[in-house]
């Protein structure tokens, strides 16, 4: 099975973003049945100076966005994009592996060498209260965008790759 065939499974009506420590996101979207539409949000997708490369397959319902080694990750610069368009875009999951860092009582996760940053909503879920500053962790969430700043609710705690 080749590695694209590997992604189309796993992001079956989802748009993917692949990315250094960034391991996947998945982007929920409604209307994404128009082949031009596609190109036109692809296209859109790829002004962005983070973004290296842009696919969508609109009747899969997902697409695969490559984004740039060192550019950090801001959510924002995705619902913007779809803020342009008729399509919806109802989540951002992903899965980053980063380095837990805790300020003023937040808990927050970098990921390097692109220095995003993710501040986590749900400390008291998953055990998320238990890391510890400079532990490296793995993680599945769901992004939202409060004031430019990459919220994340954490679904599930993963073992670290090494």
């Amino acid at each position: 099975m080749s590695v694209f065939n590997f992604f189309l499974m796993l992001c079956l009506c989802s748009v993917c973003v692949v990315h250094a420590e960034i391991l996947e996101i998945r982007l929920t979207v409604t209307n994404e049945d128009c082949i031009y539409c596609a190109r036109s949000i692809a296209e859109e997708l790829l002004r962005l100076p983070e973004v290296q490369d842009a696919k969508i397959y609109p009747f899969a319902g997902f697409g695969q966005v490559i984004w740039k080694k060192n550019a950090p990750f801001q959510s924002r610069l995705i619902f913007r994009t779809f803020a342009q368009t008729h399509f919806l875009l109802r989540e951002i999951n992903l899965q980053v592996q980063g380095v837990v860092t805790q300020t003023r009582g937040s808990t927050i996760i970098k990921s390097y060498p692109d220095n995003s940053v993710f501040y986590v909503s749900n400390r008291g879920d998953f055990g998320i209260s238990t890391l510890k500053a400079g532990q490296t962790v793995r993680f599945k969430g769901i992004v939202s965008n409060i004031q430019g700043c990459n919220m994340v609710t954490v679904t599930e705690l993963l073992p670290p790759i090494l």
